[in-house]
């Protein structure tokens, strides 16, 4: 098992906020424990779920991941945190870099912005550049 630990500056808290609104059930907490008691509020709570649906459905289109750590913020580091892990290692290897594969899947791929995040961001993933806005590495910790 490999594991890896992914930081984004998108707001890609899991929510699990899904399907229509329904009113008669308002007010009520997502699973980040952000109260919605309004249309505006259970929008916010749904994009950032589809961002994290967004970046979890490219992450399994190569393989199945498995012990996925939600994203949480990190004040540190102003970005969002989680791990996800793999069965082997060369999954997502190009021959140069370990990685490669993963982030040439995840290379502009759209996210909504205008959620949480703490920088103007322009709406798409970017894994290389002065504006990258998501990083990858192993978790060599476990």
């Amino acid at each position: 098992m490999i594991q890896i630990s992914v930081r984004t500056l998108f707001d890609c808290t899991a929510t699990g906020v899904v399907g229509h609104i329904k009113h008669d059930q308002l007010p009520l907490k997502d699973r980040a424990n952000q109260l919605i008691s309004d249309d505006k509020d259970w929008l916010k709570s749904r994009n950032q779920q589809r961002n994290w649906e967004s970046i979890l459905q490219v992450i399994s289109l190569r393989t199945q991941p498995f012990e996925v750590i939600d994203p949480k913020f990190n004040k540190d580091t102003s970005c969002w945190e989680f791990t996800f892990a793999v069965e082997f290692e060369s999954l997502y290897s190009d021959g140069t870099d370990d990685l490669a594969e993963l982030k040439r899947d995840l290379d502009q791929v759209p996210m909504i912005v205008g959620l949480n995040e703490n920088v103007e961001l322009d709406g798409i993933l970017k894994v290389t550049g002065r504006d990258v806005n998501i990083w990858f590495e192993y978790n060599t910790n476990k």
